[in-house]
């Protein structure tokens, strides 16, 4: 509201003068001058009020259409770590799931919009996650998960920091929500016990990563981790909107031939492959 008011500034300063000078001159100048300049300077004055006005419109309208342009920019540059995130999170609800879904092709924003991410406290941070293990080690779900984060949490500070000062009030509080989100930190101390470096029981980590997806009715009315996931697909979102040519890329691939395979994080599944 403070920035149109300070874009009309300028011309109602300019009308105003205009008109307090013409009646200056029409009351304390002789009748020959009144006759012939007087008109003259009026329409001189008109003219410039009306030039200015327009010149106004067409430069207000011009920095908002390159303030959307920078936005739009802004966001699209988080298509693909959100696109990444979202695999991930594909992953853990195939990996904890009794049913598998239609195989289909759907936006980002519509998947982690309808995801709830219940089961996926089932997934046991030190198992080899679905990832193609590198010549040296496996992946454990903790560095799959980890990496992924750290990698979309970064990539939203670098949008922060280079176009901040385009996006709005409520595009920013939603970055910085995620990019200031305590879970980066939450999974380091966990992936530090799956990997044997912190005196703390495995068991314990553990359960400090069920609670992440536990409800607390009293206190909280959706876990930790789907609070942050809505905060993912209210971003993405917005990113599919400066994104229209792909709005339904992402495919969801139930089959068992595809890593990983359904329901193999469930704790059903595990007692029974270990029989």
């Amino acid at each position: 509201m403070k920035q149109q008011f300070k874009l009309f500034i300028l011309p109602v300063l300019f009308g105003s003068l205009a008109v307090t000078l013409s009646i200056w001159l029409l009351c304390f100048t002789d009748e020959q001058f009144t006759g012939t300049l007087l008109p003259e300077l009026i329409g001189f004055a008109l003219e410039g009020f009306v030039f200015i006005g327009l010149f106004t419109a067409y430069q207000k309208q011009k920095d908002q259409k390159q303030k959307a342009e920078m936005r739009a920019t802004a966001y699209r540059t988080l298509y693909m770590p959100i696109y990444k995130y979202a695999n991930v999170l594909f992953s853990m609800h195939k990996a904890t799931s009794v049913v598998a879904g239609e195989c289909q092709k759907v936006s980002v924003s519509s998947f982690l919009s309808a995801l709830n991410v219940e089961s996926m406290g089932h997934i046991s941070m030190a198992n080899t996650a679905p990832v193609t293990p590198t010549a040296r080690q496996r992946i454990i779900w903790c560095d799959y998960i980890q990496a992924t984060t750290l990698e979309l949490t970064q990539s939203v500070e670098k949008v922060l920091d280079r176009y901040g000062w385009n996006l709005s009030a409520k595009d920013v509080e939603t970055l910085e929500a995620i990019a200031s989100s305590q879970l980066i930190n939450s999974l380091k101390g966990i992936c530090e016990v799956a990997h044997g470096h912190s005196q703390m029981p495995i068991e314990v980590a553990q359960g400090s990563w069920q609670v992440m997806f536990t409800v607390h009715p009293e206190v909280q009315q959706v876990s930790r981790f789907q609070e942050w996931v809505n905060l993912i697909a209210k971003l993405a979102e917005r990113v599919d909107e400066s994104h229209e040519n792909v709005k339904e890329d992402f495919y969801l691939n139930w089959q068992d031939n595809v890593l990983p395979r359904l329901g193999k994080e469930l704790p059903v599944q595990q007692e029974q492959a270990a029989q």
